[in-house]
């Protein structure tokens, strides 16, 4: 990710591993906002929309560069989800069964030179009033916004406190700031190495039976992304309640088995409270939601 000419965010469901558990009553207080459009909202000079095609292996991704747009393998959920700022899938609500299943590839261009000066929240933010743009034209997208109250989680730190060391920032990485909209989804896994040859079915499956992650110089808002986006959430809104330095980095490792695999091993739940000292509280909150009116199968080019 480049810090000022262009974002790149990459999506895929659940592709990275994390979540926790217990009950009360929280405020979504300091949750991120969606994106509310003020006013006539900008458009992209030129755009391509295009069904993916049905034998395509890329990873979902939406990438931000230059004041464009390039969206790969991406659902209309998904879109919507980056257009609007959704960070959690229960933030996003109704629309048709294929919006969740049907992919489309995006390729938009923005002609305005001013653009390349812009900060990088400056830049997102544009990028996506763009697309809500595109939506509104292309798939005659029609939406509101609403409070529901909603099943959420709420982080905090377990008794006997955060068990993962405080180290120092000395990557790039370590030193990024929270962005002004949360990531929709997690990044996927670098591509595998030259002559890398897939797992069988058999084999794949023995792999997920065990899980690990290492969070080594993560700023501790990305450690909160990687809890809020595991498949063991349901899509439940992570609100972030442990007091914790968000631009703190910490060292954190876990390994777990994953709910119905067939591992020994702790559940994420378990091995979240046990062997990083976090734990996450469940409970119900007043939720900014995306309301999805109408919407229709993109025009043609």
């Amino acid at each position: 990710m480049s810090e000022n000419r262009g974002v790149r965010w990459r999506l895929v469901g659940g592709l990275l591993r994390f979540v926790v558990v217990m009950a009360c009553g929280f405020a979504v207080a300091g949750n991120a906002q969606l994106l509310h459009p003020s006013g006539a909202r900008p458009s992209f000079a030129v755009a391509s929309v295009r069904p993916s095609a049905p034998d395509g292996v890329e990873f979902e991704r939406a990438v931000v560069q230059g004041g464009g747009f390039t969206g790969r393998s991406m659902t209309l959920r998904q879109i919507v989800s980056f257009a609007y700022g959704i960070t959690f899938a229960r933030e996003l609500l109704g629309g048709p069964a294929w919006a969740g299943v049907d992919k489309f590839d995006i390729e938009a261009k923005a002609d305005d030179a001013a653009l390349s000066k812009l900060s990088r929240d400056d830049l997102d933010e544009r990028v996506r009033l763009m697309l809500q743009s595109l939506l509104a034209e292309r798939f005659k997208l029609r939406v509101s916004f609403a409070k529901k109250d909603l099943p959420i989680f709420a982080l905090t730190v377990a008794k006997g406190g955060m068990k993962c060391p405080k180290v120092a920032a000395e990557t790039p990485l370590a030193k990024m700031a929270a962005p002004r909209f949360a990531w929709t989804a997690l990044p996927p896994p670098p591509p595998p190495p030259p002559g890398y040859t897939p797992p069988s079915p058999e084999e794949a499956h023995a792999q997920t039976q065990t899980m690990h992650m290492r969070t080594k110089y993560f700023p501790f808002w990305l450690v909160v992304t990687e809890i809020g986006h595991q498949p063991d959430l349901d899509g439940r809104t992570v609100v972030d309640k442990t007091g914790l330095d968000e631009s703190a980095n910490y060292d954190c490792e876990l390994s777990w088995s994953r709910a119905g695999s067939e591992g020994s091993g702790p559940s994420f739940f378990t091995a979240l409270q046990e062997q990083m000292g976090l734990k996450l509280e469940p409970g119900k909150g007043d939720v900014e939601v995306l309301v999805v009116d109408s919407v229709e199968r993109p025009s043609a080019n």
